[in-house]
């Protein structure tokens, strides 16, 4: 298996990059693609250049992808959680280059990395869709090369995060999440949605044993860049909702309900644009999205517990 991460580049991003370094030794991460979402783009760039220093894997490929969305953002309003510059001010604040914009490497990567690894390639696309999307639109038969797709964004229980009925993910690009479900079979695309992660937080007294003195270099890194956030979510506990991506990823038996379902995205310009739509009842061959609803917390927590082990 290969694998390549699409990343925004927040907190949550950071403990999921860890997680999959930490399972996919040497070679096997062929590339992370990062995407504006977060943070900007350039600013993404340098975070995953930040993690990949932190995790001692500098040499693994960073390719630069899209910085706004295909049509629209529902909103341009931001998590302050993941503070000034998307790890919670430890990576620093970058400003943009006056310059051009680099070009989007991102997609033309994640369609030669598909061919290269044919029926090998993990994606775990825990950002906006935008590069995802636009590399199925140039390679529409995308998803015959790629083993399997993870993504974590969007709604199970219409309980959004970012507007009442979206999640920040999907509603930084409602169109590309859409075009990603359009060109999907269940069998390969599995969506871990908001309130999955948010059903499975870990108290902070569970975080504050896993991350304490002792911890490895990992730990550290991610009791560090948690330190500005967890004052943001106080009260529903740490749930580093990329990372449970990740964690089913590397342990599908960590999944207990998963409905195979048929999925498109609300994206009309009102209210309700970025929203969920999900047919439980069309026919088994028109389903495109594994919708994990509910997982076992135990994984979650012993995954933690290896990664700052």
């Amino acid at each position: 298996m290969r694998l390549l991460v699409d990343t925004d580049a927040g907190v949550d991003d950071a403990l999921a990059i860890l997680m999959a370094l930490h399972a996919f030794p040497g070679d096997q991460v062929v590339g992370i693609t990062t995407v504006f979402g977060n943070v900007d783009v350039h600013q993404a760039n340098h975070n995953v250049a930040h993690i990949l220093r932190a995790a001692g894997r500098s040499s693994i490929p960073v390719y630069s992808g899209a910085s706004k969305a295909i049509v629209a953002s529902v909103s341009e309003e931001k998590w302050a959680g993941h503070g000034p510059d998307g790890l919670g001010g430890e990576s620093g604040k970058v400003e943009a280059s006056l310059t051009a914009a680099r070009r989007n490497e991102a997609v033309h990567a994640l369609i030669d990395l598909a061919h290269k690894y044919s029926g090998e390639l993990v994606i775990a696309a825990v950002g906006p869709l935008t590069n995802i999307a636009l590399a199925m639109l140039l390679e529409p038969n995308l998803m015959s090369n790629v083993k399997q797709l993870v993504v974590m964004g969007g709604l199970s229980r219409g309980e959004g995060n970012h507007t009442p009925h979206a999640e920040f993910n999907v509603s930084c690009d409602p169109e590309a999440t859409d075009i990603v479900y359009q060109h999907c079979s269940a069998k390969k695309l599995y969506v871990v949605p908001f309130e999955t992660c948010l059903d499975n937080a870990v108290p902070w007294d569970t975080f504050d044993k896993i991350f304490h003195e002792q911890a490895n270099s990992n730990g550290e890194y991610v009791k560090k860049i948690w330190k500005f956030t967890r004052s943001f979510c106080k009260d529903e506990g740490f749930f580093p909702c990329d990372a449970y991506a990740i964690a089913i990823l590397l342990h599908p038996e960590y999944i207990k309900t998963a409905p195979v379902l048929k999925g498109r995205i609300h994206l009309a310009p009102d209210e309700k644009r970025g929203a969920c739509i999900w047919d439980s009842d069309c026919p088994p061959e028109e389903a495109n999205v594994t919708l994990v609803t509910e997982i076992d917390a135990r994984v979650f927590v012993d995954l933690l517990h290896h990664l700052a082990a």
